[in-house]
């Protein structure tokens, strides 16, 4: 009996005419027990928790000591504060527009960006963050009590000081190394990672009120990134870390130095894709990094570097396209609908079956021959 050596990943290629290898609603995880080392297991299944507002999901956070850990939700053009412990939702008011929401906050006092303008909610109430002759902003991040909000398709940010409401005129930067438009400002350990489209640039806090935040000197990286909401919070072996998409379509993840971890396979099926968004969790000591797309759902196992496919019953794509966890709990929001899933090790999706595939093959230099059995 031939043994079919099974892949460890996702892999297909049109221009180099390869077929598809299957990982399929599947990851890797080490085995030294098995043959090759390795075992295929299945991926997080789905769980019905509850639905909120009308959907679909297009923002979901939590951060712990905010809000007394509660989640906020917007769904469709509504926000919600819901209580973990008992699922109670209370709608906070209006967040108009049609694309993702980012979101970013303090103990008391939380950002979204959505379109083009902030709004700032105290967990009761929505106002809008007045900006400097009305300019939009793409992101926001706090570090040390301070708000960093990036300006739309420019170079510039501005900040508010902790106990502000609005940021002065006067309170702003530009990043220095070039001049590049920001897509997002994410916050590393005690870095503040402004992320551009040729490139990121790093900065720190100095401790000084009149000049509170200075460019790191020698950080110089090329990997620009591709929009706000393909970028993720994740670690590294416990350490925290920073994963988007680039403006060439390739994938990095940055931990000190940006490295990049995408494929060819990857990079092919990204390529033509402009409509993603992806969120970062932890389940089963891996590390994973999710991107969806309307036509696929890419998997990025951080833990071990493979990549994997997941879909949905009769999707092309996996319908927990946004999400937060808290401790070993994911909660995800669905693309289509107002569900909020709970990531679980069930069966089923609730009751819609999971397609778990994976494949391997022999190469043969001879002809062709029939398989009588395939034994698993």
């Amino acid at each position: 009996m031939v043994a079919i050596p099974l892949g460890i990943g996702d892999w297909e290629s049109s221009s180099q005419d390869i077929p598809r290898l299957k990982m399929n609603n599947m990851y890797v995880t080490e085995n030294p027990s098995s043959e090759d080392g390795f075992s295929r297991i299945s991926r997080p299944t789905l769980s019905p928790l509850f639905t909120v507002g009308a959907g679909p999901i297009y923002g979901f956070w939590r951060q712990s000591g905010t809000f007394s850990g509660d989640l906020l939700i917007v769904s469709n053009e509504s926000l919600y504060r819901v209580d973990p412990s008992d699922n109670s939702q209370t709608a906070l008011g209006s967040i108009p527009g049609s694309g993702y929401v980012h979101f970013s906050g303090t103990t008391d006092r939380v950002i979204l960006c959505r379109d083009g303008i902030a709004y700032s909610t105290d967990g009761a109430t929505i106002t809008t963050v007045t900006m400097p002759d009305d300019r939009e902003v793409e992101a926001s991040a706090t570090i040390n009590g301070y708000f960093i909000l990036i300006e739309k398709n420019e170079d510039r940010f501005y900040w508010i000081e902790p106990g502000g409401t609005d940021p002065d005129a006067l309170d702003f930067a530009t990043a220095e190394r070039s001049p590049d438009a920001l897509t997002s400002v994410n916050i590393v350990s005690d870095e503040i990672w402004l992320l551009g489209k040729h490139g990121p640039e790093v900065w720190t806090p100095t401790g000084d009120s009149e000049d509170p935040f200075r460019r790191v000197s020698g950080r110089i990286y090329n990997e620009g990134c591709l929009s706000r909401d393909t970028v993720a919070d994740t670690s590294i072996n416990g350490v925290p870390a920073v994963i988007w998409i680039t403006e060439k379509k390739a994938v990095v993840v940055a931990q000190g130095t940006p490295k990049k971890v995408s494929n060819e396979s990857v990079e092919e099926l990204l390529k033509t894709e402009d409509d993603l968004r992806c969120w970062a969790f932890r389940h089963n000591r891996h590390d994973f990094y999710i991107i969806t797309s309307p036509s696929f759902t890419l998997v990025y196992d951080i833990t071990t570097g493979f990549w994997s496919k997941w879909s949905s019953y009769q999707q092309p794509n996996w319908r927990a396209h946004l999400g937060v966890q808290n401790g070993t709990t994911m909660y995800a929001g669905d693309s289509t609908t107002n569900n909020v899933w709970l990531l679980d090790e069930g069966l089923s999706d609730n009751g819609d079956p999971v397609v778990r595939e994976v494949s391997g093959f022999i190469p043969s230099n001879s002809r062709p021959y029939n398989a009588a059995a395939v034994h698993a």
